[in-house]
């Protein structure tokens, strides 16, 4: 998507460690328009019926809610914690955090997933994948079916995209970061 790379490259920010800081248009201070556009093109690109739509807890929720509205359904997110009004059916999975460089395990109350339900996957970024897998165990074990994954932003050279591609997923990623070098950002053609 035109649009969001042309913000990434006017607004967003490259910091040590291979990190990409865009909360000042996506997970901040969120554009809404933008939002919106993208919600669209994520729903044409998919273009099937879904029942949910699942994220990760925090920066996630903005696109999950914007797609769900798209498509007129739910919008469930995992905790990264577990908490005391979490009880009875609970699936769980473990993923790393690169932006928190550690491992954490997400939950979801299984009372609100109804086998077969069609799932689509989304969350801000997609680099190694830790967070999508983590997600598609749970969509597993709650034996749904994942139509897909959908992220605002692909850091293609990390693989994660590659790997659940490889595994046969549809995977549509907006704008696909080839390399970060040099202070620079390039976009796969």
């Amino acid at each position: 998507m035109r649009e969001l790379e042309k913000m990434i490259i006017e607004d967003g920010k490259l910091l040590d460690g291979d990190v990409l800081i865009v909360g000042n248009f996506l997970n901040q201070n969120i554009d809404i328009k933008l939002l919106r556009k993208m919600a669209k093109e994520v729903h044409d690109h998919f273009n099937t019926k879904v029942d949910k739509i699942m994220t990760i807890e925090a920066s996630g929720l903005p696109f999950a809610t914007a797609i769900a509205l798209e498509y007129d359904c739910d919008m469930i997110f995992a905790k990264k914690s577990a908490t005391t009004n979490l009880s009875g059916n609970v699936y769980k999975s473990g993923a790393f955090s690169y932006t928190h460089q550690q491992d954490f395990e997400i939950f979801v109350n299984g009372d609100y997933l109804k086998k077969g339900d069609n799932v689509l996957i989304v969350d801000d970024f997609l680099a190694c994948g830790n967070a999508f897998n983590a997600l598609l165990d749970i969509a597993n074990q709650a034996k749904l079916n994942v139509i897909g994954f959908a992220s605002e932003i692909e850091k293609v050279y990390q693989n994660g995209g590659k790997k659940l591609r490889d595994l046969g997923y549809d995977v549509f990623s907006l704008a696909m970061i080839e390399a970060m070098e040099n202070g620079k950002i390039i976009f796969k053609k």
